[in-house]
């Protein structure tokens, strides 16, 4: 019997299916699910920001398109969302710019214990996280319909082996765990 099933053309292939193996010292990449999970928290964060901002000055963005005399015009839309959102994007921009300057991941990724390196495992600065990382790819998705295609672009390359996404590639970044970067610095001093 075990001869048939082991001859048996309609049997699924027995391959093995693992993540390759850093090399010894080497950051270990973060995983896929975790910098999922951190992209999440990172828009639970934001939303809380900026609605929170929103409130607290006053500027409620339901109750004026709801006054508005034409909630229909999409310029008098634009401007009271400007309006509305604008403080609590700052804040969020200013916190999150923090973030990556301080410790080289948003708030999301702080919780969740993986930061963004360089792909040769050194420290990525300030303005190569946030201008270079997230600031073109940003600009780039704006282009109507095709910054629709970018953005999926950006996010189903993900699924290389070398785990980084089109705005990782732009900035020459990787995002690694945060145990393992602390203990590849150790090994360099």
């Amino acid at each position: 019997m075990s001869d048939f099933s082991d001859n048996n053309r309609f049997t699924p292939p027995k391959a093995e299916l693992a993540d390759p193996l850093p090399a010894p010292g080497a950051p270990v990449l973060a995983g896929r699910g975790t910098r999922l999970g951190a992209v999440l928290l990172d828009g639970i964060v934001g939303s809380i920001i900026t609605f929170g901002a929103m409130f607290a000055t006053g500027h409620n963005y339901f109750s004026e398109i709801a006054v508005n005399e034409d909630p229909t015009s999409m310029s008098a839309v634009f401007a009271i969302m400007f309006h509305s959102f604008a403080p609590g994007w700052v804040v969020l921009l200013a916190i999150q710019g923090w973030f990556l300057h301080s410790y080289g991941g948003t708030i999301g990724k702080k919780l969740l214990g993986i930061r963004i390196v360089r792909s040769d495992g050194s420290r990525a600065g300030f303005v190569r996280l946030f201008f270079v990382r997230a600031g073109i790819i940003t600009v780039l998705s704006m282009v109507p319909l095709l910054g629709g295609l970018l953005a999926l672009v950006d996010m189903v390359l993900i699924f290389r082996d070398s785990r980084q996404c089109l705005h990782d590639n732009i900035a020459d970044t990787i995002v690694v765990t945060a145990a393992s970067q602390k203990a590849v610095a150790a090994a360099a001093a």
